[in-house]
């Protein structure tokens, strides 16, 4: 009696309609934060023996967000099972330290600096919190800009300025 009485109150108040459209109009939106982070996921389990290239800040934190969140639940099923030493999350710790490092690697890379910074212990954290350089780097092209390439932005806004003045 009390959930109709709070669905009728809802309805009157408009609330009702208001969460229904918000929900509607959010639930299977293509960029959902969780899809996001589940391609970010996938993306990287699929690149996980690439150590060149660079790797966007998203890609790398949606990676660890998601990575802690199965070691999480695994760790649980693993507690609830009664391993204590070495279960099901200890065996997705080893197979995950690969793609791991290869985006913690990428992501170095996206800062310019190189993958062996990921061994320095805080100086690595603030490195993939950083915004990576803009435009093509020593390692590869922009990952969050791929077409920004300097150089013939460059020659054609000289030629461009040349042209003007002829």
């Amino acid at each position: 009696m009390q959930l109709l009485i709070t669905v009728h109150l809802m309805m009157r108040l408009g609330l009702l309609e208001m969460t229904y459209n918000f929900y509607s109009t959010f639930k299977f939106y293509k960029n959902n934060f969780t899809i996001i982070m589940i391609r970010y996921y996938i993306s990287v389990w699929k690149n996980a023996f690439n150590f060149n290239g660079r790797a966007r800040r998203s890609e790398y934190w949606y990676f660890v967000l998601m990575h802690f969140i199965i070691l999480f639940v695994l760790g649980f099923i693993d507690i609830s099972q009664g391993y204590e030493n070495f279960g099901i999350s200890s065996i997705y710790r080893i197979a995950a330290l690969v793609p791991y490092f290869s985006v913690a690697v990428r992501r170095m890379h996206d800062t310019g600096k190189s993958g062996w910074y990921i061994i320095a212990p805080f100086y690595n954290i603030i490195l993939a919190a950083t915004e990576g350089y803009y435009g093509p780097n020593e390692y590869g092209d922009d990952p969050k800009n791929p077409s920004a390439n300097f150089e013939e932005e460059t020659d054609e806004a000289i030629g461009s300025i040349g042209q003007e003045l002829i």
